[in-house]
Parts: C-alpha cells; structure tokens; sequence
C-alpha cells in the first residue's frame, strides 16, 4: 500500500517483530502487508514554554528538560511521554525555592524576580502549603488553605480571631484581629518554620489570652486600645524574629461575646445612647435659651443704643435750630443796625449837601449885594406854630 508522508511529518513504521523505523517527509513510500505505520505526534514549546521528554533507556526512565522554542516527534519506540510545561513566571516581588539532586547530596537556592524560570530535569519547586484564608468566615484560618509556589516579597495581612479568650470574672469572648507582616528571611523562614502563619497565629493568640485573662471584663472594654499597641505582642514579635517574618503592626478589629452578655451589653449601650443624647437635646435647649435671652439682651441694648442715639439726634436738631434763630436774629439785628447806620449816614449826607447848598446860596447873595446878616435874621424869625381862620355865619 503506497503512503505519502508530506513536509513536516514523521511516520513509524513497524514490522511482525516490533522493529521500527522513523520515516520523514516529504516522501511516498510502499508498506508491506506485514507492516504497520503510524503517524507521530509534534509536541511543540514556544518561548516561555519548555517540554519534559522522559525516555526509555535499557529498562529505565531517563528525564530530560528542553527550553523553548523547540519541538520534538513523540516516538513510542524511544518515548515514554513528551510533555509541554509553560515556565514559570515571576514578577519583582516574587521568588521560587528550588531543590536539585546532586548525587545523594540536595542542594535548595532562592531564585528572585523577575525572571522566567525553566527547571532542570534534576529541580523541584518547594510547595509551600499555610494556613490560608476560610472563605466562608474571614477571621478563621484553615490548616493548609494556601498551597503555592511562588513566595510573595511584599508585606501583607491576615485576618484572625482568637476564640475562646477568658477574662478573669469568668466572661468568654472572641478577640478580633488584622495582623500585618513581611517576610524578611527567606533561608531563616524555610529553616524554622514549615507554616510560619500558623506560628504567627498561635503566638498573637498566646499573647492576646495572656493580656485579656489579667482583666476584669470591664477593664477590658476600657483598655481595648492596647490590643492596637504593639508592646502587648511580646511572643508575637519574637517568634516572628525566628522565623524570618517582620510584624508591622496589629490591628484590634473588634470583639464578640455570648449573646446575653451582648444583649446586657446592647441596652446598657442604648440606655448610656439615650442618656446622651437626653443630655445632649438637654444642652441644646439651654443653649438655644441662653441664646435667646443673649439676642434679647442684644436686642434691648441694641434698641436703647437706637433711642439713645434719636435722643441725641434730635437734642443735636433742637440745638441746632435754636443756633440757627439765634445767628438768624444776630444778622437780622446786625442789618438794622447797618440800616440805621446808613440811614444815619445818609441824613448826615443829606444835610452836610444842605448846608453846602445854603453855603453856596448864600455866597451867591453876598455876591448880589445881598446883607447876609440881615437876610439870616429875618430867616430866624418865628414861624406861625398855628393859623385860625374866622368865617361869618349867615343868619336865617
């Protein structure tokens, strides 16, 4: 039977007694009724790509790794498998734990971002698996929630509640926290710990029953600020040191109690509410009497401010009015003065022209011949004060 194997392809042909041979094309060749061929598989890795090629080698597998981009024929004769795995990617704030087999001896190094890591055949990645986020109950921690191998640089935070934490008159509550951390040391952090947030978790638990189980219950409700404080987290802070992780702060969320100790709680908070907001409407009511009484009293000062100042005003009107006639009557008594002054002057005028004129009248006469003295004595005369005329009456 005539086959044709075309550009790019690769046949495995057979025969009776399970002796191959690889066949590439382009080519057209003739199978025998006792052979059998069968077309190989292309596994192909790209740039970020690498294939895992497992050989069979006298009874034995042999691994080898092939960074991309490559590709290679699966041939069952000389392959187990040929596998395509993309390599791994990292980012800055990432980093992978790698082990390799060297003989009988395991060496592990730390390989930081950013990179595209392709291992050898010989590598493994550590698989880290922490107590990880419950999904249904933020502040509980599941025992292996977080598998991953890539290991974040950056710091983060946890939510956590500590349960079961007994204050010293015997009330059971729940502590309610965010912690805050940074893996600081990787190689210390692998050495000491295999979960180091489950070592976090129990050493803040540790810390925070010992500072609760000192108080009263009511001494804690006044000293929860310094569940925020880090110098209450003594153990937090050196188990955190041993295992290479930095604690930068804890943040005490909340609290929570049985639920008639948060029923006594509850009215004892709604009757303290009432209480001030009583005493706060209380406050408000004064202070909007003491201002109304302060604006009447504005009021009447202002309004005493204003009477005051017509009074003046008016007083100002009345003084100035009488200033007024007063300067009026001066200049009315100061131009009859001057209208008699002038009156007096003209007649003073007016017989000083007289007396010229009788001047000049008289020296005319002298220059007539005229007695001057004869003239003004007959001028002296006494004049008829009175004249009585006598008519006769016409008897009947």
């Amino acid at each position: 039977m005539p086959l044709t194997i075309y550009e790019g392809e690769r046949y495995l042909i057979t025969n009776t007694r399970g002796v191959g041979h690889v066949v590439r094309g382009p080519t057209r060749i003739y199978i025998k009724p006792s052979e059998e061929f069968q077309r190989l598989a292309r596994r192909s890795a790209g740039p970020d790509q690498y294939l895992i090629i497992r050989f069979r080698e006298l009874g034995q597998i042999r691994i080898e790794h092939r960074h991309g981009p490559c590709s290679e024929f699966e041939n069952p004769l000389v392959h187990e498998s040929i596998t395509v795995k993309n390599a791994v990617k990292l980012n800055s704030n990432e980093m992978l734990v790698v082990y390799k087999q060297e003989q009988e001896f395991i060496q592990r190094r730390l390989v930081p971002g950013p990179a595209t890591f392709v291992p050898e055949s010989n590598e493994w990645f550590h698989e880290f698996e922490w107590h990880g986020q419950d999904q249904e109950n933020i502040g509980k921690l599941r025992p292996g929630g977080h598998q991953f191998t890539k290991l974040q640089m950056i710091p983060s935070q946890i939510y956590y509640d500590v349960t079961e934490v007994r204050t010293n008159d015997d009330i059971l509550i729940e502590i309610q926290l965010m912690l805050f951390y940074e893996i600081s040391d990787v190689d210390k952090m692998l050495n000491g710990s295999t979960d180091p947030i489950a070592d976090l978790i129990n050493a803040v638990a540790s810390d925070v029953i010992s500072f609760v189980s000192s108080l009263s219950y009511q001494d804690f409700l006044r000293q929860t600020e310094l569940l925020s404080d880090m110098k209450t987290y003594v153990q937090l802070e050196n188990r955190a040191g041993k295992i290479g992780c930095t604690i930068s702060n804890v943040v005490y969320r909340g609290y929570k109690a049985p639920a008639k100790l948060q029923q006594v709680q509850l009215n004892a908070i709604t009757s303290r509410t009432n209480l001030k907001i009583k005493n706060e409407l209380d406050n408000m009511s004064n202070e909007i009497t003491s201002f109304k009484l302060t604006k009447e009293m504005d009021r009447l000062d202002l309004k005493q401010q204003v009477d005051q100042l017509r009074s003046e005003m008016r007083h100002a009107i009345d003084h100035a009015a009488k200033e007024q006639e007063i300067t009026l009557n001066q200049m009315k008594h100061q131009a009859a003065i001057e209208v008699e002054d002038s009156l007096a002057a003209h007649k003073l005028e007016m017989k000083r022209s007289d007396k010229d004129l009788e001047i000049r009248f008289l020296k005319e006469l002298k220059s007539l011949g005229v007695d001057i003295n004869a003239y003004l004595k007959g001028q002296q005369e006494t004049p008829v004060a009175e004249e009585i005329q006598i008519h006769p009456t016409t008897m009947l």
